[in-house]
């Protein structure tokens, strides 16, 4: 028996009825107000369909205080848990288009790319990275999640800070490592030195490895991605990348249990 109170999220369970908040994943949003949630876990509940049974997560809450909920229970797996195993939230993200910023500074990191479909489920990037300084840790990126919605664009649905451009890769950690690999930049070295780096049919879809909140509900997207020198909050240049994510598989298991949190 074990207790921990709820700073994150070991798995996801279904019918758990929860407004994310960045906090839970350790993502300094870099603002207060909006984004400042209260996030109260309410019950948690089996699936109707939950095959062998091989991980059972039998947990229960208890509440100790008006605003504090403890997470009570057991994790059992009866299998390794790796790689090899998918869980409820796979999505299909697709890039759309990528766009430059209204507002880029001196244009010292140029992100020259561009989408190139290759099949139905494939979408490939190509281009040029142009970097015209070192692109290291004095650098930081600010990122600026829009969502689409009645006719436009909803901004700053989700902001966050990622504080070292060169070594915090955030949750776009397989995503960003896959491109350095692809285009040539050093792997384990940091600052990456100044300098054009192509990229040559790189699947995007090695983005759908990354997991984040904000994935579990589909739609379209506007990612601004800002980058700015930390020493004086200068900004050296700015991308923008639409994309749209769609649940790719258990989507009729999602669809029952939202329906029956509707009715209580």
């Amino acid at each position: 028996m074990w207790i921990f109170n709820l700073h994150f999220i070991l798995a996801s369970i279904c019918v758990i009825k929860v407004s994310f908040c960045f906090d839970l994943l350790g993502i300094d949003t870099g603002q207060k107000g909006p984004l400042a949630w209260d996030i109260q876990f309410k019950r948690i509940e089996n699936c109707k369909e939950r095959g062998p049974k091989l991980m059972d997560f039998d947990l229960r809450l208890k509440r100790v205080s008006r605003t504090r909920v403890d997470m009570v229970g057991n994790i059992t797996f009866k299998v390794d848990y790796g790689d090899n195993i998918k869980g409820p939230l796979a999505w299909d993200i697709q890039f759309k288009r990528i766009e430059n910023c209204k507002e880029r500074g001196p244009k010292l990191m140029d992100f020259d790319l561009r989408l190139k479909r290759v099949s139905r489920t494939r979408v490939d990037m190509v281009g040029n990275i142009t970097f015209k300084v070192d692109y290291g840790d004095n650098i930081k990126i600010i990122s600026d999640f829009s969502t689409w919605g009645n006719g436009g664009w909803k901004s700053n649905a989700y902001r966050f800070t990622i504080k070292k451009a060169c070594t915090e890769f955030s949750v776009f950690e397989n995503f960003i490592v896959a491109i350095r690999k692809e285009s040539g930049m050093p792997l384990t070295t940091c600052p990456i030195p100044k300098g054009t780096y192509e990229l040559e049919n790189f699947d995007t879809r090695v983005i759908n490895n990354i997991s984040i909140p904000f994935y579990t509900i589909p739609t379209l997207w506007r990612m601004t991605f800002s980058h700015y020198d930390k020493s004086d909050n200068r900004l050296l240049d700015c991308k923008v990348f639409i994309v749209e994510s769609k649940v790719k598989h258990l989507k009729r298991q999602h669809d029952q249990d939202h329906k029956k949190v509707e009715k209580t």
